[in-house]
């Protein structure tokens, strides 16, 4: 059994290999945002039927939407370029909020909205793409 240094030595130097890795990968934070808004949007398609609601669907689409808000890296794109990536972040929050909560309501948003706002965020990005 290891005691509580040793565990917290372990935690320390696990975080550290992680950081390592992580650091030498070259993400494009843009496309990532992009393509979970894609993703979302795609399996919003089949949230709303013309007889019913799919609540797995919703649910699929919302955890894709909400990847998408935090695929967009502040640190890394506050530095390109603050005004696109705050207008970014304005309209990554309008499209996550078309899910207004983790069931759907009795009214989902419609397919269009969802594809529209995803089309804003999509040109919110175009700086970065």
């Amino acid at each position: 059994n290891l005691n509580r240094a040793q565990m917290m030595a372990r935690i320390r130097a696990t975080d550290a290999e992680l950081d390592r890795v992580l650091g030498g990968l070259d993400v494009d934070y843009a496309v990532l945002t992009v393509r979970m808004v894609d993703i979302a949007t795609g399996l919003y398609q089949g949230v709303v039927q013309d007889d019913f609601v799919d609540p797995i669907e919703s649910q699929h689409s919302l955890g894709a939407a909400r990847a998408a808000r935090v695929s967009l890296n502040q640190d890394v794109m506050q530095r390109r370029n603050l005004r696109a990536y705050l207008q970014a972040q304005r309209e990554l929050d309008r499209f996550v909020r078309l899910w207004p909560q983790t069931t759907p309501p009795e009214q989902p948003t419609p397919y269009r909205e969802v594809l529209a706002q995803a089309s804003r965020v999509r040109l919110a990005l175009s700086p970065f793409l």
